[in-house]
C-alpha cells in the first residue's frame, strides 16, 4: 500500500503547485479582489445617466430619454375604447443609444412646466379639463384633470400598449412610471391636498392611482418599472421599484417627507432586494457637488446638502440622473469623486474561489464558483452567462455555452454562493487550456459586465480568466 501523504505536506505541496497542478487536485483557489477592474466604471445597468449622449467622455451605460404622451398617443375613441399609438419617437430614442451599445431609462409625461401641453388632442377634444397655472416658471404647459374618466381610461390603454410593445426590450434598462403629475412625477404640489396655502387640490384620487398601477403591474412582467411616490399605493406598493429625484438633498431620515422616511413609512426599506431604486441628483447642486467628498457644497442660503456616500448606501440605489456631469468640463478632482460614487451605486460582482478540476477527453468539464456582491444592490435581471475557452496563446478555442447563475439573488452582505457548470466540451488533449467568463449582454454591442477581479481582462477584453486547466486522455 502507498504511504497517506501527511495533511500538513500536502496543503505545502498545493501550496507550491503549478495552476493546472492546483486546479487538478479539486481544490478551490481563491481570486484577487480588484476594485479598479477595466470596464467596472462603465458597467450596465447601473452608474450615473445623461440626457441622451453624454459629451465629455464620463462613462456611461444608460441614457434617459422625457417623451411627451401625445407623441406616442396619437388618436382615439374613448366612449369606444379604441386609440392609435405612433411609437416612432420611442423607436428612435431606443436606436440611439443602442447604437453606442447603451440601454435607456425614460419617462413619459403629460405636462412638464415649461414645455407644450402634452395631453393628447383627442381628450382634450373629448372635453377633457386643462388647468393653467404659473408654479416653477411655467407659461407654456397645462395640467389635465388628473382625475377625468376618460383620461384615467386612456392611460389605462396606453399603459397596456406600452408593456405589449417593449416588456423584456433588451434596449430598455428600466422604466419610470410616469404619467401622472409635474414632469410625471406622481405629484401636484403646490396643487395638493394641503389648500392652506390657497391653492386647489389636484391631485389624483388613491383609487386612480391603483387602477394606473394595477395596469403597470400587468403589463410588465420582465422590464422593472419604478415609482416615484413611496406612498403612491399600498395595494401594489412591492411590485415596483422607487426613484428619488430630489437625491442626496431631500433623501434621508429626519424630515418626514423626505424620501426615506417615506419609504420607512410605507414598509419598502427592503424592497431593493427585488426592485431596483433610482433616481435624479438634484440638479441645482449638479455641477459643485464633486468638489470634495462625498458632502456637496451648500446651496439655498447654506442649506446643506446630504451626504452622498450615506444616501447611497441608505437607500441602495443603483442608478441616478446626472446630466450635468455629462455635458459640462470636468477637473480631475470632480472625475475622480464622481467615479468613486458612481461605482458605489448599483451591483459589483466579484468570483471571490473557483474550482476547475482537469478533465480527460472523455470527461465533462466542470467548474465551481463562488461568488460574491460587494456593491449595495443585486443585479436585478437574470442574464445569462458564457463560459468558453482560450489555448495557450490565448486564442479563442470554442464556446461552451450558457447558463443561468441567478444573478438577482445575489445579495450584497451575504456570504458568497456558489455556482456550478458541467458539460461536454470535445476538447483535444492539451496543456495550458484557460477558462474564460462573461455576463451575457442581450444587446450585441452592449457595455460588458466586468467582474471586480484582478483577472478581468486579463486574456481578453470584457472577459473574466477563471484558471488554467489540462485536458488528458485516459
Amino acid at each position: 500500500m502507498t504511504p497517506r501523504m501527511p495533511c500538513v505536506a500536502l496543503a505545502l505541496a498545493l501550496l507550491h503547485a503549478s495552476p493546472s497542478a492546483l486546479a487538478a487536485s479539486g481544490a478551490w483557489e481563491a481570486q484577487t479582489y480588484h476594485g479598479n477592474a477595466p470596464g467596472l466604471e462603465a458597467n450596465p445597468l447601473k452608474g450615473f445617466v445623461p440626457f441622451g449622449a453624454a459629451t465629455n467622455g464620463f462613462p456611461y451605460s444608460m441614457e434617459w430619454y422625457y417623451l411627451p404622451l401625445s407623441s406616442l398617443m396619437t388618436g382615439g375613441n374613448s366612449s369606444a375604447g379604441t386609440y392609435t399609438y405612433n411609437w416612432t419617437e420611442l423607436d428612435k430614442a431606443m436606436a440611439s443609444a443602442a447604437s453606442r451599445g447603451n440601454q435607456i431609462v425614460f419617462r413619459i409625461y403629460l405636462d412638464y412646466p415649461g414645455r407644450a401641453v402634452a395631453t393628447p388632442q383627442f381628450l382634450i377634444n373629448e372635453g377633457l379639463p386643462m388647468r393653467a397655472y404659473s408654479d416653477y416658471g411655467n407659461s407654456s404647459g397645462k395640467a389635465p384633470d388628473w382625475n377625468n374618466g376618460n383620461l384615467i381610461k386612456a392611460l389605462e390603454a396606453f399603459i397596456g400598449a406600452l408593456g405589449q410593445r417593449i416588456d423584456g426590450e433588451p434596449r430598455v434598462a428600466y422604466v419610470t412610471a410616469g404619467l401622472y403629475g409635474y414632469w410625471g412625477e406622481w405629484h401636484t404640489y403646490p396643487q395638493d391636498a394641503d389648500t392652506s396655502d390657497g391653492k386647489p387640490n389636484w391631485e389624483m384620487s388613491q383609487a386612480n392611482k391603483d387602477r394606473l398601477l394595477a395596469r403597470f403591474k400587468s403589463a410588465f412582467t420582465r422590464t422593472h418599472v419604478q415609482v416615484r411616490d413611496p406612498l403612491a399605493s399600498t395595494t401594489h406598493k412591492h411590485a415596483f421599484g422607487y426613484h428619488d429625484d430630489s437625491f442626496a438633498f431631500e433623501t434621508l431620515p429626519g424630515v418626514s417627507w423626505h424620501f426615506w422616511p417615506k419609504m420607512q413609512s410605507a414598509g419598502l426599506t427592503d424592497n431593493w432586494r427585488t426592485r431596483p431604486m433610482g433616481g435624479e441628483q438634484r440638479p441645482e447642486m449638479q455641477a459643485t457637488m464633486w468638489n470634495s467628498w462625498p458632502n456637496p457644497t451648500e446651496y439655498y442660503g447654506g442649506t446643506p446638502t446630504e451626504n452622498e456616500e450615506t444616501s447611497i448606501k441608505t437607500t441602495h440605489a443603483t442608478w441616478l440622473l446626472h446630466n450635468w456631469l455629462f455635458n459640462n468640463p470636468v477637473n480631475a478632482t470632480q472625475w475622480s469623486n464622481a467615479l468613486r460614487a458612481q461605482k458605489l451605486l448599483g451591483y459589483e460582482l466579484f468570483v471571490s474561489s473557483v474550482r476547475l478540476p482537469n478533465p480527460t477527453t472523455s470527461a465533462p468539464l466542470a467548474v465551481d464558483l463562488n461568488l460574491e456582491n460587494r456593491g449595495v444592490a443585486p443585479f436585478y435581471y437574470d442574464w445569462k452567462a458564457e463560459f468558453a475557452v482560450l489555448n495557450a496563446s490565448n486564442t479563442w478555442v470554442k464556446s461552451l455555452g450558457t447558463t443561468q447563475l441567478g444573478l438577482p439573488g445575489i445579495l450584497p452582505g451575504s456570504a458568497a454562493l456558489t455556482k456550478s457548470f458541467t458539460t461536454a466540451h470535445g476538447l483535444s488533449a492539451g496543456t495550458g487550456y484557460k477558462l474564460i467568463l462573461r455576463i451575457v449582454h442581450p444587446l450585441a454591442n452592449g457595455k460588458p459586465v466586468s467582474f471586480a477581479n484582478a483577472k478581468q481582462g486579463q486574456d481578453r477584453a470584457g472577459w473574466l480568466t477563471l484558471g488554467t486547466f489540462d485536458v488528458t486522455t485516459r
